[in-house]
């Protein structure tokens, strides 16, 4: 019945993620801090606090901090698919290829569905960012300019213009929702 109601809630909460993102450009930080503690349930006190803490950052330069202890706290536990979420998250968002709900939704779907929810996002994400170049008409030249950039872990200075902007927490979200869904027929099929 537990595993009913949370699934329930994160079907909710994944289609709120994808609404707003597309929406406004932004997640609330009311749905990111419901998602975050329903994906949290069953397991141990050090996420909750780690996870906390990364919602409650406000240094957007100084997000690297928290990524030693995202590593060394998969380490320690054997969670390594929420560790790498939130590393990812966190150096995404310290240097501006992401904002924060961003890395908050990974997170999310890392802690619900493990390895299968990292593929299932970075799958979503590149057909979501390939689909929208192809609707913008951009060429992939685009994606070698900026290549060099993710490598080197260079911060994107002055923003990422609007037209190359990408929905990528409500990208994640799709992922989130449809594993979410698979998992809700299944509960109900099988009990």
């Amino acid at each position: 019945m537990v595993r009913l109601v949370l699934c329930t809630a994160m079907i909710g909460l994944w289609s709120l993620v994808i609404i707003q993102d597309v929406l406004q450009r932004e997640v609330s930080v009311v749905v990111l801090a419901a998602m975050t503690l329903v994906a949290l349930h069953g397991h141990a006190w050090h996420w909750w606090l780690l996870s906390l803490t990364t919602l409650l950052w406000p240094w957007r330069k100084h997000a690297m901090l928290l990524v030693a202890g995202a590593v060394g706290l998969g380490c320690i536990t054997g969670e390594q698919p929420p560790a790498m979420a939130l590393a990812t998250g966190l150096v995404a968002w310290g240097l501006g290829w992401w904002g924060g709900a961003d890395g908050i939704v990974l997170l999310a779907l890392a802690l619900r569905g493990g390895f299968s929810g990292l593929i299932a996002g970075s799958v979503t994400t590149a057909l979501v960012g390939g689909i929208l170049m192809l609707l913008r008409r951009q060429s992939a030249w685009g994606l070698a300019v900026a290549l060099p950039n993710a490598v080197g872990l260079r911060e994107v200075e002055g923003g990422i213009p609007p037209d190359k902007e990408m929905p990528a927490a409500a990208a994640i979200g799709a992922a989130g929702l449809i594993m979410e869904v698979i998992a809700l027929c299944h509960q109900m099929m099988c009990g």
